[in-house]
């Protein structure tokens, strides 16, 4: 399992990946958040950890909801659209979308329906509890939007 594991991940981007595209990279580390249920609104703890894998050119994430679910989404980049391919995936559910700026904003479109765009907003607040890789030039990450999902 472990040289699986050193197979699949990677320490850093890949120096194939244009910086302009690498909008996901500052994510990479691992996060202690509060998912909030929004059917009923109870607050989950929970765990987020996002790594580069693929040789860099790739960033994987893997949500931790003990006792309620497990997602991981995979952003792949896509040097022939200059776009991020993802794959969101959850218990009997995967939904694909393509990732793209729109001025200063990242725009998830669903590819099997694109009249279903993502646009963030802050609805998520990461606690660096774990260990951080955000350099300090970087601004602090304090929010992010995944759908209608509210995360705080």
């Amino acid at each position: 399992m472990q040289n699986f594991l050193r197979t699949l991940t990677s320490e850093s981007k890949n120096v194939e990946l244009p910086e302009k595209f690498n909008y996901f990279g500052k994510l990479t580390s691992s996060w202690k958040i509060d998912h909030i249920d929004n059917s009923n609104s109870r607050s989950i703890k929970g765990e987020w950890h996002f790594s580069w894998i693929l040789d860099g050119i790739a960033i994987q994430d893997v949500i931790i909801l003990t006792g309620y679910e497990y997602r991981t989404t995979l952003r792949v980049y896509n040097p022939a659209t200059c776009a991020w391919d993802i794959a969101y995936c959850y218990t009997g559910k995967i939904m694909r979308f393509e990732a793209r700026k729109q001025d200063d904003r990242i725009v998830l479109i669903n590819i099997e329906d694109e009249r279903i765009a993502l646009y963030p907003r802050p609805r998520v607040l990461f606690n660096s509890a774990f260990s951080s890789s955000v350099a300090s030039s970087d601004p602090p990450i304090n929010s992010i939007s995944i759908g209608n999902r509210a995360y705080q």
